[in-house]
């Protein structure tokens, strides 16, 4: 008997998982088609009770569909407000560092990892005969500094937002009337342009800035001194607790694991307790960082998801931490997720693979398309202890 029981236990937390990584709204439909196939099997064979058992669970199948549907015109709601890091549950979110143009019917997207991407805008850039004067990205989560590395090579200015966007975008209507009054101007100040609409227009969480594409290689030298200052100072425990509470405390975006990098390099810069070699690098960092974003507009004052962008500077850099912690409701959906240094208790789920397994971490920076800076990157593998 003990043997049958652990086989039907065995079998049922496999089903269990199965049917828990299924979109919510999956999860009802399936439901239903089964109670739909026991209702017409309890007619045919005459089961009064097996047809009352059925009726009833079908009325529970058609509330908790309202319930879904009900997530799903929330999630909606939000999103039109620019809230793009909605989740409907725990198996759906919009954007990814990674990638963006979502296809809602195909459900592909254009990815930077992998190359897709930067065959595209080679391709454009070899029509043209030259870079680009200038690329925007009028989307979420972008304005980073693995995301400038990508168009460097094929661009001389990049916009973009460290955070997420709203629905209806940027402010079109302004920037083409004013670059319609005057088709001559330059990338510069076409970005600023933009940069100042979206400001202007979006009365949330707005940030944006324009980059200067020919500093990166400059960006990334500093960026790879930085990490192995960082990696060293891990060494020294000291050093390493107090690295992990400045990550802490330092500055995030939508997704936790977007944290800014000017605010994390100043802090670093301005700890005492740290190594005089890490400090001059952060230092060296945040000087380079004033000449590659050459303008940038932030919101401060406004209140996002319970944090502030007090101290964004609208460069985010991809630092994850050892755990991301999710506590669910009752229905299996996303209350609240926050980054800790300790693995998360039983009352939450703890969210150790994805960025922070060995296999993810190891092909963060692949592709033909990815050029990620491979010091930071060690830095992160030491940092969240793969390493």
């Amino acid at each position: 008997f003990r043997l049958w029981e652990r086989f039907a236990n065995w079998i049922g937390r496999i089903f269990a998982k199965f049917f828990s990584m299924l979109p919510t709204t999956w999860q009802w439909l399936l439901t239903g088609c089964t109670i739909l196939m026991l209702l017409f099997i309890s007619i045919a064979s005459r089961s009064e009770g097996m047809l009352v058992l059925c009726l009833c669970a079908s009325f529970a199948i058609v509330l908790y569909g309202a319930h879904c549907f009900g997530s799903l015109l929330k999630s909606a709601k939000d999103m039109s407000k620019g809230n793009l890091s909605t989740k409907v549950d725990n198996k759906l979110m919009v954007g990814s560092f990674k990638d963006f143009s979502n296809d809602e019917t195909s459900e592909s997207v254009i990815t930077l990892a992998d190359g897709a991407y930067t065959k595209a805008i080679k391709a454009i850039s070899n029509a043209v005969g030259k870079k680009l004067d200038l690329i925007g990205f009028d989307t979420c989560l972008m304005g980073m500094y693995e995301v400038a590395t990508v168009n460097a090579p094929y661009a001389d200015y990049l916009v973009a937002s460290a955070e997420v966007e709203p629905a209806y975008g940027w402010t079109y209507d302004v920037v083409m009337k004013k670059l319609g009054n005057k088709p001559g101007m330059d990338a510069v100040e076409l970005g600023e342009i933009i940069v100042d609409a979206y400001y202007d227009g979006y009365s949330g969480n707005a940030t944006s800035a324009l980059f200067d594409l020919s500093k990166t290689d400059n960006m990334t030298s500093k960026v790879d001194t930085f990490a192995t200052q960082l990696q060293s100072a891990l060494s020294t425990s000291s050093h390493k607790s107090a690295i992990q509470s400045i990550r802490q405390n330092t500055q995030r975006y939508a997704y936790l694991e977007h944290v800014d990098l000017k605010h994390f390099a100043t802090q670093i810069k301005n700890k005492s307790s740290l190594p005089s070699a890490l400090k001059n690098a952060a230092s060296d960092l945040i000087t380079q960082i004033s000449s590659f974003m050459i303008y940038s507009k932030i919101q401060s004052n406004q209140s996002y998801h319970g944090y502030t962008h007090g101290n964004a500077s609208g460069l985010a850099i991809f630092f994850p931490e050892a755990f991301e912690c999710c506590i669910f409701d009752d229905y299996g959906n996303v209350e609240e997720c926050y980054s800790v240094l300790s693995p998360c208790t039983t009352t939450e789920v703890q969210e150790a693979s994805g960025w922070y397994s060995t296999a993810e971490m190891n092909t963060y920076k692949s592709g033909s398309g990815a050029v990620w800076s491979s010091k930071w990157k060690n830095f992160i593998r030491k940092y969240s202890g793969i390493d």
